[in-house]
């Protein structure tokens, strides 16, 4: 079985679905992954948890979240960091 190779962070809305993840990647044996809750819908909260030279994924960024996540990212300029945003929603939901 692979696992990351570098640290990543899993950063979700609701504190339950944190520990189920949580439990999860422990049984997996996954040490360089965790993970926290936080509501990315505010950009300074999101803001809060990057550091230089993290890759920020969003998945399912539909709706507001897209842009509150690019947001989050521009706040922490000049802080150097990569975005990737995958959207699932065409009709976007309005978060």
């Amino acid at each position: 079985q692979n696992h990351l190779s570098c640290p990543s962070v899993g950063i979700e809305l609701h504190a339950e679905r944190v520990e189920v993840a949580r439990k999860k990647s422990d049984r997996q044996g996954l040490m360089s992954t965790s993970f926290v809750a936080c509501d990315v819908r505010n950009p300074s909260d999101l803001a809060a948890q990057l550091q230089a030279g993290d890759l920020v994924v969003g998945l399912h960024t539909c709706g507001r979240l897209g842009g509150d996540i690019v947001a989050a990212v521009a706040e922490r300029a000049p802080v150097p960091m990569s975005l990737l945003m995958v959207s699932c929603c065409l009709q976007g939901w309005p978060w």
